[in-house]
């Protein structure tokens, strides 16, 4: 309706657009398919913590899982975002994420997942890498690919791992066990976490 009233006043065939305010109506965005609770404990368990990567691995995509983070908050991480508080006399782990528009989060860590990234930042490729940045801030995920920046430049902002390699470190985990490419993303385990808070009654 809008293109053809345009047309008429642009040929000159009507003196006014009655149309020109008409509002466009919204497309329909599909719902994000979740990744089903049985493949997300098949792909957590198919990692072996054997290695400095399949560690870091495991602890990104339980950190996914456990606090239903985006692929921006994930990657963005530092070690300043985690820390702990007591809650009703309980020490717990939480992250402290800052995501879209700059919404500030703070999120509980479940235990069970709280221990893989205990066990990724206690091991010796960790903690002997240079992760501070310029501005004092220590990058949480890193790459080990050494061939993205020279030796003195492999430091800092140069050791996060990029959401690029993150969402292919997913996909690479899940179609080994072979789960459907739909459910391989983070947004599918954002989506799952979302999902089992609704039913749950948060």
């Amino acid at each position: 309706i809008k293109g053809f009233y345009k047309y008429l006043f642009r040929n000159n065939a009507i003196k006014n657009n009655i149309a020109e305010h008409l509002k466009y109506p919204r497309s329909i965005k599909n719902l994000p398919v979740p990744i089903s609770p049985s493949n997300a404990e098949k792909l957590l368990n198919s990692i072996s913590l054997d290695s400095f990567i399949n560690i870091r691995d495991a602890a990104i995509i339980s950190m996914f899982l456990s606090t239903g983070l985006r692929l921006s908050g994930l990657r963005n991480l530092n070690d300043s975002n985690l820390f702990r508080m007591d809650v009703d006399g309980e020490s717990r782990h939480f992250v402290r994420v800052f995501e879209k528009g700059k919404k500030e989060r703070i999120i509980p860590i479940p235990d069970v997942m709280s221990l893989f990234i205990f066990l990724y930042m206690n091991t010796d490729e960790f903690r002997s890498a240079n992760r501070t940045n310029e501005n004092g801030e220590i990058v949480l995920f890193i790459n080990t690919r050494k061939q993205l920046a020279p030796a003195h430049e492999f430091y800092g902002e140069a050791r996060r791992l990029s959401g690029r390699q993150i969402q292919k470190i997913i996909h690479k985990r899940g179609e080994v066990v072979g789960i459907d490419s739909k459910e391989l993303h983070p947004h599918a385990m954002r989506h799952l976490y979302g999902t089992e808070l609704a039913e749950s009654g948060v």
